[in-house]
C-alpha cells in the first residue's frame, strides 16, 4: 500500500505519470507457482513502457 502511493506520488514529482501493470508482482508468471499471474497482458504494458521516447 505504502509503495504504491510512493511510486504514484513519485512519478508525479518528476512530471510523469506511474504505470500499472496488469496482475500482481508476479504478474509475469504463470501458474507454476500456484499463483498465476497475466504474462501475456503483463508483458504488453512492459513493451509499451520500454518503447515510450525518453
Amino acid at each position: 500500500m505504502y509503495t504504491g502511493r510512493t511510486s504514484i506520488a513519485l512519478a508525479e514529482k518528476l512530471g510523469q505519470q506511474a504505470t500499472v501493470f496488469p496482475s500482481h508482482h508476479g504478474g509475469f508468471m504463470g501458474g507454476e507457482f500456484g499463483y498465476a499471474g497475466q504474462p501475456e497482458a503483463f508483458a504488453a504494458t512492459l513493451r509499451e513502457v520500454l518503447d515510450q521516447p525518453r
